[in-house]
């Protein structure tokens, strides 16, 4: 999941302008930065969702609780003073710096609550895919090449290296389609 939501960031910081031309070409420009920064929510937000999960797994629905109120205050509170002083460009920092601080408090507790042990090659390979990934649409998009097949080249790049790094597994993936 993670990976994918990286691969999903990636697409929006560097293809935000072209997919919202894509999809609604009367929008001004100022509409591909909106969309950039809610999807830039969206690794927080694959984050909150496992460890979410395991909170309530574990019967800590009150701790969880607590969490997502925390952030939906705050979330609200930006809202009021972001949207009035930056409009629609105020809007997406609110979500992704609330979703951020969630994700954080759902993977400490989670990690307090079940006794996690930290696995830094797993952070690594996060860190490390997130920086190639990063680096190859910057690669890409310099190219002198129309921008969907850019895309395509990102895409196929991203989903690579989820095998290449063992995210997921060519086996696994057999597995669940002859299950389906």
């Amino acid at each position: 999941l993670l990976p994918v939501s990286f691969l999903v960031m990636i697409i929006a910081v560097f293809f935000n302008q072209e997919i919202m031309q894509v999809l609604n070409p009367d929008l001004p420009g100022t509409k591909g930065w909106v969309f950039m920064w809610l999807m830039a929510a969206f690794p927080a937000f694959s984050i909150s969702n496992i460890y979410s999960t395991l909170l309530t797994a574990n019967g800590n629905l009150k701790l969880m609780t607590r969490i997502a109120l925390i952030g939906a205050v705050m979330n609200i509170g930006m809202n009021i003073v972001l949207i009035p002083r930056y409009h629609a460009l105020g809007a997406p920092f609110s979500p992704c710096t609330t979703e951020s601080i969630i994700a954080l408090g759902f993977l400490f507790f989670a990690k307090k609550e079940l006794t996690l042990k930290e696995d830094l090659k797993w952070v690594f390979s996060f860190c490390y895919y997130l920086l190639l990934l990063t680096f190859i649409g910057f690669v890409i998009t310099k190219l002198p090449i129309v921008w969907f097949f850019q895309l395509a080249i990102v895409i196929f790049a991203g989903i690579a290296m989820i095998f290449l790094l063992r995210f997921l597994e060519v086996k696994e993936v057999r597995k669940l389609l002859r299950k389906s």
